[in-house]
């Protein structure tokens, strides 16, 4: 081989070589950092951020409404400074005021309804005195038929068994009833001892007025409702 190809291959490898080494360091120094320098001065640092996000306020106030309706009038603008308790705007009254109607109605039934309870239970306590007494409705009616005798002597079984428009028998049989409980006495007539006179005792008298106060009250705290009733029926 000649000496001046020799020199040409060698001339070649030897570019080759440089080419392939220029290269990698060109590709090293890619990845390498630059480095910066400048004077050295004093001067705030500054960074620009962005970033996704909402913002809040410190103070967050949910406003809402205890009743709906139209609004009437605003009287507050947007954007303006509100306190507590300021007025910021007034609705119609229509649907308040049917609220209203509605709960007078239901405080009117439970007012009812009270004086009816409290009727059941005045009735119920002169049952209960009743019972103890062991009386029945006739003899109860015979007590009160005495207690509004105006004759000194009491009544005559005549004239008991009239008032309560019972037979004559009947009457005995209920005078007897009430002079074994010892609530009216039973005496012959001055006049003619073939009547009998009959009149209540002590015991008949205070347990009469017992009663007559249990029905009084109960007259009394139903007298508006029977005068309401009383109303309606006229109409």
């Amino acid at each position: 081989m000649k000496l001046w190809k020799k020199i040409a291959i060698g001339a070649g490898v030897a570019l080759l070589l440089g080419m392939i080494v220029g290269f990698t360091v060109h590709q090293s120094g890619k990845n390498v950092v630059t480095v910066q320098s400048g004077k050295v001065q004093r001067q705030d640092l500054a960074s620009v951020v962005s970033a996704s996000g909402e913002i809040r306020p410190k103070t967050y106030v949910n406003i809402g409404a205890n009743a709906f309706g139209k609004i009437t009038r605003l009287y507050v603008k947007e954007g303006d400074h509100v306190k507590k308790g300021q007025l910021l705007a007034q609705l119609e009254n229509v649907q308040s005021s049917a609220d209203v109607s509605a709960t007078e109605a239901s405080t009117q039934a439970a007012q009812t309804d009270a004086v009816a309870a409290d009727a059941g239970q005045r009735t119920a306590e002169a049952d209960l005195l009743r019972a103890k007494a062991g009386l029945n409705p006739e003899q109860y009616e015979a007590l009160l038929a005495m207690k509004a005798s105006s004759s000194p002597n009491g009544l005559t079984i005549s004239e008991l068994s009239e008032r309560l428009q019972v037979k004559h028998h009947s009457a005995v049989n209920i005078v007897d009833r009430l002079v074994e409980s010892k609530l009216i006495t039973r005496e012959p007539a001055e006049t003619d001892r073939r009547q009998r006179h009959v009149r209540l005792t002590a015991k008949g008298q205070k347990l009469i007025e017992e009663l007559a106060s249990v029905h009084h009250k109960e007259l009394r705290n139903r007298s508006g409702e029977m005068i309401q009733a009383l109303k309606r029926l006229r109409k």
